[in-house]
């Protein structure tokens, strides 16, 4: 169900090291065997050696070059990679031979939607809706509901909101698959997908491969290759490496260094100014740094498109520092972005869920006006007919004060329009879904709170205020719930985009959150 996953687990790699020594053999015996190089690129590919997986591709290519695996192969790994102008060409040219496969149809969808899966609010109608009609002929045309099903579902809920029709296709899957992704899982399938977002080790892979495979080219133009058709395919290549961190080119470079096109990429990444930031991690880096520091890399990304900034390039080195490159030499638009970093590191977490403190506790520090340790006392403004059976709960009550989770735990936060009503246009709703550890923590609150009698309440807190305090109806949420009141669709949208972009770690220079460690100016 995930073949079109982008990065590689560890488990994998190993696996395919054996039969790529095996392809290896083969081929030398059998050097004519597209089928062969089609195979080894295919495994190349899973040991994230792309440069291998691209050369063998051409082989493949020279030899068949009616074989239609070719291009599909090259466009799902230049996708893997990142290089989206050059996977749409290849998808094209399969298209444009055969439209009875599934695949082309699906990844086609994928690379229209790219450029919107951060923010789908923004994304155009018209090509939401061109991206659907290739997802509905994908899930026609395959033999058994598949990957294909699994994206139509998540593109519906991530960019349409509609989750009748997202439940209607995760059903259909679950009919033929035992094993289908659950319900948080499938919230964040578009954006696990995402090549523009490899891991530290996966993106320093890509960008090695993408300069290798160009010293290739570069080769294949002196021994007589189309000069000009070889570089409209270099230049998509280098642009991507020098985006994930490139500074410079090779010797075996040389050939095209001063090509107008590929001054064009080395002249734009070496003017923008880059911002270098410190992920302040509570003492000693943790364990999960690699993950911690790719989540923040994302939320930061979703705090820039939200702010509609010129989309920076964002790398990271030892799990630990955050590079950030400006697409734009102008001070204002950098001091911008030095501005959003530090509301970040002050800001902390907008929304929190705290457990209300019991009808015992609330009466003992009602009599004797002391704050339990571990607790603290909070002013609301709810209505006092939400607690006619509670009146201990009234203005204010006792919550714990350490979290049971934060806007930092949430991995899907999407708004939707509420069940309409006869007495006027109801209040939006943000359906939030948390990460499988936050998830776990608020399941074990929720079974205290739920055998309580009475049962006991978890209270919701925005930016310091009170959402709601519901009393726990079940001891068992998956790690969903729903934030119910947002006046408008903007309020709402407003809110998920916010809480997907909190980040756990503050970032800046030690003893100075917020602030860079170092800014570099390019030498004019």
């Amino acid at each position: 169900m995930r073949a079109n996953l982008p990065v590689a687990g560890e488990d994998a790699r190993a696996a395919a090291e054996p039969k790529k020594e095996w392809l290896d053999r083969a081929i030398s015996l059998e050097p004519n065997s597209a089928r062969f190089y089609g195979r080894r690129a295919a495994l190349c590919r899973t040991l994230g050696d792309w440069s291998a997986a691209l050369a063998d591709l051409d082989e493949a290519a020279e030899i068949a070059p009616e074989m239609m695996s070719v291009p599909m192969s090259r466009a799902e790994t230049f996708w893997r990679m990142g290089i989206i102008d050059l996977a749409q060409r290849n998808v094209q040219a399969v298209l444009s031979r055969r439209q009875n496969l599934s695949r082309p149809y699906e990844l086609r969808a994928l690379l229209q939607l790219h450029p919107h899966i951060l923010t789908p609010e923004k994304a155009p109608p018209e090509l939401v809706a061109h991206a659907m009609k290739d997802l509905d002929e994908a899930v026609t045309r395959e033999s058994h509901a598949g990957s294909a099903r699994l994206t139509r579902a998540s593109v519906r809920r991530t960019f349409l909101n509609d989750e009748e029709g997202a439940v209607a296709d995760m059903n259909a899957l679950r009919k033929e698959h035992s094993e289908v992704p659950g319900e948080g899982l499938n919230h964040e399938y578009l954006s696990e997908i995402l090549p523009m977002l490899p891991g530290e080790a996966e993106a320093e892979r890509v960008r090695d491969g993408c300069l290798r495979y160009a010293e290739l080219l570069c080769r294949k133009i002196k021994a007589g290759a189309d000069r000009q058709a070889t570089l409209d395919i270099v230049v998509p290549i280098l642009e991507r490496a020098f985006e994930l961190g490139a500074t410079r080119l090779s010797e075996g470079h040389a050939s095209i260094k001063d090509e107008p096109a590929v001054r064009a990429v080395i002249d734009k990444y070496h003017s923008y100014p880059v911002l270098l930031y410190k992920i302040l991690y509570d003492g000693e880096k943790p364990a999960d740094a690699a993950s911690i520091v790719q989540e923040i890399r994302k939320r930061l990304l979703l705090r820039i498109n939200r702010r509609g900034y010129p989309q920076a390039s964002i790398t990271t080195r030892e799990h630990e520092y955050l590079l950030i490159r400006i697409p734009s030499a102008d001070r204002d638009t950098v001091e911008r972005y030095k501005a959003l970093f530090r509301e970040l590191a002050q800001r902390g977490s907008r929304l929190v869920f705290k457990v209300v403190a019991d009808q015992q506790t609330h009466e003992r520090w009602r009599s004797t006006k002391q704050i339990p340790e571990g607790y603290e006392a909070i002013r609301h403004e709810l209505e006092e007919s939400l607690f006619y059976r509670e009146p201990w709960l009234k203005d204010e009550f006792l919550v714990r004060s350490v979290p049971v989770a934060t806007d930092m735990d949430i991995t899907y936060a999407t708004a939707n329009p509420p069940q309409p009503q006869p007495d006027g246009p109801p209040p939006w709703k943000v359906d939030l879904t948390l990460s499988a550890e936050a998830g776990r923590a608020f399941d074990q609150a929720a079974a205290e709170l739920f055998a309580q009698d009475p049962k006991g309440h978890i209270a919701i807190i925005l930016d310091g205020k009170v959402l709601s305090a519901p009393a726990v109806q079940s001891d068992i949420f998956g790690g969903s719930m729903i934030i119910t009141g947002n006046p408008t669709e903007t309020a709402a949208r407003d809110l998920a985009q916010d809480l997907r972009s909190g980040i756990r770690y503050p970032i800046g220079r030690p003893g100075e959150p917020g602030e860079p460690v170092e800014e570099i100016w390019p030498h004019k």
